[in-house]
């Protein structure tokens, strides 16, 4: 038998130019139960919709369902503005530390002496003369 129309209509059809009376004239080829070997990859492409005709829900398909839907929603954390934030602020003091440490640092030399504040600066005397040191 010759298959050179269903030939020319699948090649319609991958190029989208058949019309749905063509579809259709696919479709009933696709039905019958014995077809050559060459388009049987083509038959459940055609066969879907009597395959998902042929498919039905279950009995407990509303049941299961409605479970679904009617489960709690998990809310997102709501996080801090400290809890949040505190990467950063452990960074600012650790950046103020260490300005702290280099003005302290600048303040102890001995073009310095005297310009400290009072409570960073610690007076020692050693053989008679004066060191101020700086407190960490």
């Amino acid at each position: 038998m010759d298959y050179s129309f269903i030939d020319k209509l699948l090649e319609r059809y991958w190029q989208c130019a058949t019309s749905l009376e063509e579809e259709e004239m696919l479709k009933a080829f696709f039905r019958q139960k014995e077809i050559p070997q060459r388009f049987e990859q083509y038959r459940s492409l055609f066969n879907y919709e009597d395959l998902a005709a042929s498919e039905h829900l279950g009995a407990d398909f509303d049941e299961k369902m409605i479970r679904m839907v009617e489960q709690p929603v998990v809310r997102a954390r709501r996080i801090p503005f400290a809890v949040r934030f505190r990467p950063f602020f452990k960074s600012v003091l650790f950046i103020t530390g260490i300005a702290h440490f280099q003005g302290c640092r600048s303040c102890c030399h001995s073009s310095y002496i005297g310009k400290c504040r009072p409570a960073l600066v610690q007076k020692q005397r050693h053989n008679g003369s004066r060191l101020q040191l700086c407190h960490l």
